[in-house]
């Protein structure tokens, strides 16, 4: 199913619907969430291919487990770096994964 950020109504239910089949997967187990180490790589690759150097990178969000913020174009190696370290320390039994989830 796509889901899609447009504000109109049909695509709201269409995110709900996307939703509510993502909790079924979870609970019947069809779907694992990713562990802290893997989002972290995830958001280590994003990072370091965006060619935006004028756009402010903004990680701080308190579902953020490392907390960075940056512009990508004199910033971007002192993220990866906070990155890299966290990634190569990560404890994925600190992270309490089910304090995380909810709404925004």
């Amino acid at each position: 199913m796509i889901v899609s950020a447009c504000g109109h109504s049909r695509c709201r239910f269409q995110f709900f619907i996307a939703a509510a089949l993502l909790a079924e997967d979870i609970k019947a187990g069809a779907f694992i969430p990713a562990g802290e180490k893997e989002n972290l790589v995830e958001e280590r690759e994003l990072l370091s291919r965006l060619e935006l150097p004028d756009a402010y990178f903004w990680a701080v969000h308190p579902l953020d487990s490392v907390k960075i913020e940056g512009w990508i174009g004199s910033d971007r190696e002192r993220m990866l770096d906070a990155l890299d370290w966290s990634i190569s320390h990560v404890d994925e039994r600190a992270i309490n994964r089910t304090s995380r989830t909810g709404t925004l």
